[in-house]
């Protein structure tokens, strides 16, 4: 039997014909005499039931009502489509996924400081000059100032940090002098230079030059570790509210079908009262009863629109949203057939996967990073250079030249010591408090996740034990319904008894629906809180 709750507030069909012919709701057709009631025997009663309990165990089809009739074309969406749809499409979570992007990012920008540095220069004159440049005057100090003189320099200079804490750089300087007063006078001046600088104190050694890098390597990693938390939050709220909507389609075709059962018990006490059966005080009962359940409809008609529109925003199966698409969900809940393993086994899990734990550990290894640094920065600045280098000058004099070469070596140290360093012993000080800070918030997270684990395991065994109890509320409910009912057509009943039965009946369908359902959200609750669940669900962070 197939349950199809279309739109404008219909029920299905074959359960009404089936509670009506099957004794739950006797009709009387108008203009016919009464006749002795016939009681619906025990095989007739099991018939009714297992309709029911089979209508009410398959998929919904959930649409929204006429007071709020859609426009959109009708979207398909199974449990497992609804959420990769939101992890496609979910807005907010689409602001999550540029985080790393942003952090990646960052990290390119501090490898950049290893990048070598290509410089240059250029540059022309006209004018007076005496020989040139500095270096040209101390090269050839004997030639006269010239008051028509063209000077070009050009230079090129490459340098490489290394993560040693040592810089190479080599540069090239071409000048060349020309005066045009002094007939065939031409100067120039090639030179190059090494020099290695080293640090010896402050800026020594990997772990200090490597520890920026390595805290935005790690800034990644905890953008990564937030994506998959909020990834598990979105497939948690997703879920949810996938079973919000089918328990509130299962909830409205629970009070379509009270509803009608309560105008038939109407019709049936006004038959009964023409007849001279009942007597009039029974009509009020009956009438105030289908009202209720009326009231009831409304109400539930609501919680499936509201249901229907948070599952849009969460999965947002069109671009741009269609807010009056109906949705239909083939998925019906269930209870969960593989047995929880033991809590000290989730409580493990969580440990190694919850991503915010993870975050605080990452945290924990970025504060240490800022305390090298610190520590590094209370030392005195002390560099060794090194340098060689070499030039060539040309001296041309009326179709003369004249060439040398020199070779140059230097060395030597540069201190800078800051006096009482306050700055840095400050920092150096935050940096300890903040490692100290989190490591106790890591520490307490653990804590948290034991905590959450365990009550998030207690409550999965709660919810599978409630939704047990709720079943066999549901079948003495539908079996007392269906005695009531006899009883009544016995004139061993009332139509407040009955009209109590049916609505006990009817909530305890509902009852045992939101049990279930509970059951699936208790145990997503689980696997999110131990950061299992994209896993469980067969997606791979």
């Amino acid at each position: 039997m197939k349950s199809d709750f279309r739109a404008g507030g219909r029920i299905a069909p074959l359960v009404i014909l089936a509670l009506v012919s099957n004794g739950c709701v006797n009709q009387i057709m108008p203009g016919r005499s009464m006749s002795p009631p016939a009681i619906a025997g025990q095989t007739e009663v099991k018939t009714l039931l297992g309709a029911i309990d089979k209508d009410l165990a398959q998929p919904v089809a959930v649409t929204q009502p006429v007071a709020a009739a859609t426009t959109g074309t009708p979207v398909r969406l199974s449990l497992q489509e609804a959420l990769l749809t939101g992890l496609e499409r979910n807005q907010s979570f689409t602001v999550e996924r540029l985080k790393p992007a942003v952090s990646r990012a960052g990290e390119e920008a501090e490898r950049a400081a290893f990048d070598p540095v290509l410089s240059g220069s250029a540059s022309h004159a006209h004018g007076q000059a005496t020989a040139g440049s500095s270096a040209l005057k101390s090269a050839a100090p004997h030639l006269p100032v010239s008051d028509d003189v063209e000077t070009t320099r050009s230079g090129v200079t490459l340098s490489q940090p290394t993560s040693l804490g040592s810089t190479l750089a080599l540069s090239a300087d071409s000048t060349k002098q020309a005066a045009h007063d002094v007939k065939g006078t031409e100067l120039k001046l090639s030179s190059w230079d090494l020099t290695v600088t080293q640090a010896l104190l402050q800026g020594r050694g990997p772990e200090v030059t490597l520890a920026r890098l390595r805290q935005s390597r790690l800034d990644t990693e905890i953008s990564l570790y937030e994506l998959q938390g909020a990834a598990e939050a979105l497939v948690a709220q997703t879920e949810q509210g996938y079973w919000d909507l089918v328990l509130a389609g299962r909830a409205l075709a629970i009070q379509e079908q009270s509803l009608a059962i309560a105008k038939q018990q109407v019709e049936e006490v006004a038959e009964r009262i023409k007849v001279g059966a009942l007597a009039e005080s029974e009509s009020a009962a009956a009438e105030s009863e289908a009202a209720a359940r009326t009231q009831q409809l409304v109400a539930a008609q609501g919680a499936l629109v509201k249901a229907r529109l948070n599952l849009l925003r969460l999965v947002n199966p069109a671009n741009p949203a269609d807010w009056q698409a109906e949705i239909v969900l083939p998925d019906a809940p269930e209870l969960p057939e593989a047995v929880l393993d033991g809590v000290e086994n989730h409580v493990t899990l969580a440990l190694a996967k919850r991503p915010d734990l993870n975050q605080a550990r990452l945290q924990v290894r970025r504060r240490d990073l800022d305390v090298v640094q610190t520590k590094n920065g209370l030392l005195p600045k002390l560099d060794l250079f090194v340098s060689v280098g070499g030039s060539r000058y040309t001296e041309a004099v009326a179709g003369d030249s004249d060439t040398s070469n020199q070779r140059s070596y230097a060395g030597g140290l540069t201190l800078e010591v800051p006096l009482g360093n306050r700055a840095a012993r400050a920092r150096h000080a935050a940096a300890g408090w903040s490692l100290d800070q989190a490591n106790a918030a890591m520490v307490n997270m653990e804590h948290l996740v034991q905590v959450d684990v365990r009550s998030a395991y207690v409550d999965v065994e709660q919810a599978i034990a409630q939704a047990k109890a709720a079943e066999a509320t549901r079948l003495l409910r539908e079996k007392t319904c269906a005695i009531e009912q006899e009883k009544f057509r016995l004139g061993r009943s009332t139509t407040l008894l009955v009209a109590q039965a049916q609505r006990d009946m009817a909530a305890s369908q509902i009852a045992q629906a939101d049990a279930v359902v509970a059951v699936r959200k208790a145990q997503t609750s689980l696997y999110r809180l131990e950061g299992s669940l994209l896993a469980h669900r067969g997606i791979v962070p």
